[in-house]
């Protein structure tokens, strides 16, 4: 992805992973997340099964952008840290 100059607040979110969530949406909202500030871990709870997950995914959905496509996900986490 490439830097996008509308948003150069973009870079106090640095870093940024966009990944796929484990349950397409059904508990995270999304079929992809954007995790800012190195948040992403492969292993936490965010990935892991049923009851863990959707009680991750209600303490920490606020935190975490959200969406249909990766792109989806960038826009959303960028409109809630409110950087415009």
């Amino acid at each position: 992805m490439e830097f996008d100059f509308r948003y150069p607040d973009l870079l106090k979110l640095y870093r940024i992973d966009i990944v796929q969530t484990r349950y397409g949406g059904s508990y995270e909202g999304g079929a992809w997340a954007a995790f800012s500030n190195s948040r992403y871990d492969p292993g936490c709870e965010a990935f892991g099964h049923d009851l863990v997950c959707g009680q991750w995914w209600d303490d920490h959905r606020h935190e975490v952008g959200l969406g249909a496509t990766p792109n989806d996900a960038l826009q959303d986490l960028i409109q809630k840290v409110s950087i415009t």
